[in-house]
């Protein structure tokens, strides 16, 4: 298992032949009452955040779900659903492989509720992979594997998709337990670029530092 650290960009780059998904399966857990990726954060959702910090980073971008969904239509965006229902986002995974066959080499990941994904997030995850020859690349920020921030290579489309219709898997990290996979260590900094939205305190984190991102930049 290769690791890799480096220091932090937000140079533009362009993975090549590389599609990206934001993961909106599960429901997109709901908060106030609705899906969570729908919810508010400086002027708009916390989906379209990630959109647009991923949407440079990749040829073509998707949303990975686990249904067709009427309210997510908006964003202009394929959806690909689950490879099968409740196969969580293993099963997702397996999904925008099968999309990308044929037509990109990597697909790149992220959640739909992290707000503040890095804009260099496909660079460092892409040229580690390289240099290390290896077919996935995932962030470990602290001492915690963020394998919903990771690059996937499409040779691996027959094994995940194996795992998810026969052995019954639905983790990443039950997944990565039995390959080889490279580990990039994220500098770490005052505010956790992957920090997820799981709750109410979240959410108002995610508030505040976006508001304080507009008041910076204005």
């Amino acid at each position: 298992m290769a690791v890799e650290t480096g220091e932090v960009s937000n140079q533009a780059f362009r993975v090549p032949g590389c599609l990206g998904a934001v993961l909106a399966g599960g429901g997109s857990r709901r908060m106030d009452g609705r899906p969570k990726a729908l919810l508010d954060v400086a002027g708009q959702t916390m989906l379209q955040h990630v959109i647009d910090r991923l949407r440079p980073q990749a040829a073509s971008l998707v949303l990975s779900i686990d249904r067709q969904r009427a309210e997510y239509s908006e964003f202009g965006l394929e959806q690909v659903p689950d490879l099968q229902a409740d196969s969580g986002p293993l099963g997702g995974l397996a999904s925008v492989l099968e999309r990308a066959a044929g037509t990109w080499d990597w697909v790149l990941l992220a959640p739909c509720d992290a707000p503040v994904v890095p804009k260099d997030l496909g660079r460092r995850l892409y040229q580690a992979a390289c240099r290390a020859q290896a077919a996935v690349a995932v962030v470990r920020y602290g001492s915690r594997l963020q394998p919903v921030f990771s690059i996937w290579h499409g040779s691996l489309l027959e094994a995940v998709r194996r795992s998810v219709m026969e052995r019954g898997m639905a983790g990443f990290r039950q997944f990565l337990g039995g390959c080889d996979y490279c580990i990039v260590d994220w500098p770490e900094a005052a505010e956790n670029p992957f920090f997820n939205v799981n709750d109410s305190a979240a959410l108002h984190r995610a508030r505040r530092r976006a508001s304080m991102h507009e008041e910076k930049h204005a």
